[in-house]
């Protein structure tokens, strides 16, 4: 699966159904643990379809809290 997959818009992930959005951010947390991500950063980031996979998982093997991370790249 490409990483673009794993991003959407607000807008475009609140029109999903329930099990859609579900299914999306645990792919996306499953992405950022096969990068090496902690699972605590991974769920952070997760939950925020508009932010990279690839860009968040840099940030984060840098060393930069999840919350800012969500932030730099939002």
């Amino acid at each position: 699966m490409d990483d673009g997959d794993l991003e959407l818009s607000q807008d475009e992930f609140l029109a999903l159904d329930g099990n859609d959005a579900a299914s999306l951010v645990v792919r996306r947390f499953e992405a950022l643990r096969e990068r090496g991500c902690e699972p605590e950063a991974a769920v952070v980031v997760a939950v925020h379809p508009d932010v990279s996979i690839t860009d968040a998982a840099e940030l984060l093997a840098e060393g930069c809290d999840p919350r800012t991370v969500v932030r730099i790249l939002r």
